[in-house]
């Protein structure tokens, strides 16, 4: 439902902030199940934080000021 997608998808966003290793992991579970990532406005935001968490295992650097 709406209502799942846009929950998972602040969840995620909120997760990456806190744990970025963990929202990976997150977001990589969703896609086994949504390989589509998700029905719009959600699939574009999913999509855009795909692209900025570190790849699984990669190592995570700090954010610079």
């Amino acid at each position: 439902s709406d209502e799942f997608f846009e929950a998972k998808t602040n969840l995620l966003e909120l997760l990456a902030d806190l744990d970025p290793e963990r929202a990976r992991r997150v977001l990589d579970q969703h896609l086994q199940f949504h390989p589509d990532y998700a029905p719009e406005p959600w699939n574009k935001r999913l999509r855009d934080l795909d692209g900025r968490l570190p790849a699984a295992g990669a190592p995570i650097s700090e954010p610079t000021p």
